[in-house]
């Protein structure tokens, strides 16, 4: 025989929390109603009601929170976003080489051989 805890626990859909981990940002509804940004601290997989521990941002971890994911939006993985804000180096030009090799040419150009520039 199921207890019809675990039998309400097997119909209740899986709640994906793949993308959420320590330190995403997201926005957290407080008990006063209100959206605040707030960080991810702990996700947990056996608390099913409550499964994300958030700390809203300004205050200590007194305050900290476990939610469900209806008091959960704006999802942004801080990671993420701090990588999309990157550049793609292209190394230096010839020009700042140049400059830096004492205004020979010859050594940027074996120097860049070397490197497999």
């Amino acid at each position: 025989k199921a207890t019809a805890k675990a039998a309400a626990a097997a119909a209740a859909p899986s709640v994906d929390l793949s993308g959420l981990e320590k330190g995403t940002k997201l926005q957290a509804k407080a008990d006063d109603g209100k959206w605040y940004p707030a960080n991810v601290v702990a996700v947990s997989t056996k608390k099913k009601d409550t499964p994300v521990k958030v700390n809203f941002t300004g205050y200590t971890g007194a305050s900290d929170e476990w939610v469900g994911m209806d008091r959960i939006r704006n999802i942004k993985d801080a990671k993420a976003k701090s990588e999309a804000k990157k550049p793609a180096s292209k190394g230096p030009t010839e020009k700042e080489c140049v400059k830096v090799f004492g205004g020979s040419l010859k050594r940027f150009e074996h120097t860049s051989k070397v490197l497999g520039g």
